[in-house]
């Protein structure tokens, strides 16, 4: 014996509101999909600009000679490009491998005094070992203004003082935690942007 259970019409409110969050369903998926479509196309041009100016081996590892004003130094890769969104994270990163300005023996030349680019290596050093922002070494006075004028120049600790962590690398994982669409069609649209200055 079947049971007889009543059939619940259907209101024409419950309907629509159906219809609409089916929309809103289908609207929110059509988004995402066109999101991670331009995070890929975004990291496909940031490849091709790499592999263009000849980083495409270029590994973190690297030990990276330095003309500094005649000084020779060295320094691995992923200690120069340790301050994401810095001029020297993006210099050093393998993505300017051949426009990089060498001397006549293939060494990268950097037009810095060598007693402020050591300073600054060593600020880079604490920054890659310390989990928090370190304060930046103490330079004589008759270096410090020059030694400051840098650290703001190469944007090594950013507008607000804090390290910058802005990057196109990061893109994937930034655009994870921002909640709004919009946002991070407003964000890319900003990597977008660094790479037509690149190219």
């Amino acid at each position: 014996m079947q049971a007889n259970t009543p059939k619940i019409a259907s209101s024409p409110g419950l309907v629509d509101l159906d219809k609409k969050l089916e929309a809103s369903f289908t609207q929110s998926s059509n988004e995402y999909q066109a999101l991670k479509k331009r995070r890929k196309d975004i990291a496909d041009r940031q490849d091709a600009i790499t592999y263009k100016n000849g980083g495409a081996h270029a590994k973190p590892s690297n030990i990276i000679r330095l003309n500094v004003c005649g000084t020779e130094l060295f320094a691995r890769r992923d200690t120069l490009t340790v301050v994401k969104g810095s001029r020297f994270e993006a210099l050093f990163s393998g993505r300017w491998e051949n426009q990089i300005l060498r001397d006549n023996k293939g060494t990268i030349f950097i037009d810095i005094d060598p007693v402020i680019f050591k300073k600054i290596l060593e600020y880079l050093y604490m920054v890659k070992i310390s989990e928090d922002v370190p304060p930046l070494p103490t330079v004589d006075e008759t270096h410090k203004e020059i030694f400051e004028f840098h650290i703001k120049f190469l944007n090594l600790r950013g507008n607000d003082g804090n390290l910058s962590t802005v990057t196109i690398e990061s893109i994937v994982q930034i655009t994870d935690n921002v909640s709004s669409v919009q946002d991070q069609s407003a964000l890319m649209s900003g990597m977008n942007r660094k790479l037509d200055d690149m190219e």
